[in-house]
């Protein structure tokens, strides 16, 4: 994913990643086989590329002087929504419904795309000395 995200830019290949989480979150909703279910699950697993393709985009855009500490608070950041992510959707499950559950966080998963925008688009830093 990292040779692919060089090619077609971070931030798109992102957007493809996010909308796929969505689309899967609609097929499970609605999968009443096996094989549903699976393809639903194969979809899904685009979401889990996008962690190293955001870190690849944190990579870009934080100085070099705090690219540890940057890595850090994006990583850290990503394990602290997965528990409360968990922890909200085994109440809205229990409450709503797997099915309703499911549905409720499609536009969830769409607001990532958007919290994403304002995200300057990386790419190769070409740095020009002087005398050369």
């Amino acid at each position: 994913m990292g040779w692919f995200s060089d090619r077609i830019g971070r931030r798109p290949l992102l957007f493809i990643c996010y909308l796929a989480g969505a689309a899967a979150l609609f097929g499970l909703a609605i999968a009443t086989k096996l094989w549903q279910f699976w393809v639903a699950s194969a979809v899904q697993s685009l979401v889990g590329a996008s962690m190293g393709i955001g870190s690849a985009l944190v990579t870009d855009l934080v100085p070099p002087e705090a690219l540890s500490s940057g890595l850090s608070l994006f990583n850290g950041t990503m394990w602290i929504g997965l528990i409360v992510g968990s922890a909200l959707t085994g109440a809205a499950i229990q409450r709503l419904g797997v099915s309703t559950a499911l549905f409720v966080s499609i536009p969830l998963a769409l607001l990532s795309i958007i919290l994403i925008l304002p995200v300057r688009q990386s790419g190769p830093q070409v740095v020009i000395k002087p005398g050369s």
